[in-house]
């Protein structure tokens, strides 16, 4: 990915296989990069949800950064969509119930996700769903700075799933971009393209 790597491992102390997320050496040179990936730990962290991807420890070791996460045996729904293309509306409707208690759990936490997206989340292969990746969540939180390592005027976000607001202005999102971007998600589990496949 952007950010670096992801290995299977099996992790230590808990005796698990995780995904583990290793930052490049490239990216750990750059602190807004740094900062940001060590955020993504944070922010996820503590969060316990059957809907949720489980971080289970953060940190570094001879210098590399890494997250060990909850590894989910199964794929992400945009590789399934581009496989298969449109899914049965039953599954979806399913798909869609978990992804919206993964969303309320955040919300409820002052936590808005800003990329909700078919590659975001993980179906195992039981058919139950993880969403993944908090690495441009941002907490509402007064005391949390996980809103100031984007700078005004950058775009948060995967452009095809992006509410217009948060496009304006990331800090401007909050829990109805990321129901927007689920709507988004939803007609591209439907059709098989997202609703607007050539925008800018």
């Amino acid at each position: 990915g952007g950010m670096g790597s992801v290995y299977l491992a099996r992790h230590k102390s808990t005796g698990r296989d995780v995904a583990l997320k290793v930052l490049g050496d490239n990216q750990s040179n750059d602190p807004d990069l740094l900062r940001r990936f060590q955020l993504e730990g944070e922010v996820a962290s503590g969060l316990n949800h059957a809907n949720l991807v489980e971080v289970l420890e953060t940190g570094t070791s001879d210098g590399t950064h890494f997250i060990a996460q909850e590894f989910v045996d199964g794929a992400d729904l945009g590789h399934l969509i581009a496989q298969h293309g449109a899914l049965p509306l039953k599954r979806t409707v399913s798909i869609i119930q978990q992804v919206s208690e993964a969303l309320a759990f955040l919300h409820r936490r002052n936590i808005i996700h800003r990329d909700i997206k078919p590659s975001n989340l993980l179906v195992s292969r039981d058919g139950n769903l993880k969403l993944a990746d908090m690495g441009v969540a941002r907490s509402l939180d007064a005391d949390s700075d996980s809103g100031q390592v984007t700078q005004v005027g950058n775009v948060v976000g995967t452009v095809d799933y992006i509410a217009p607001e948060q496009i304006d202005d990331s800090h401007s999102a909050d829990a109805r971009s990321d129901i927007y971007s689920l709507g988004c998600a939803w007609y591209e589990m439907l059709t098989g393209s997202p609703p607007f496949p050539e925008g800018s």
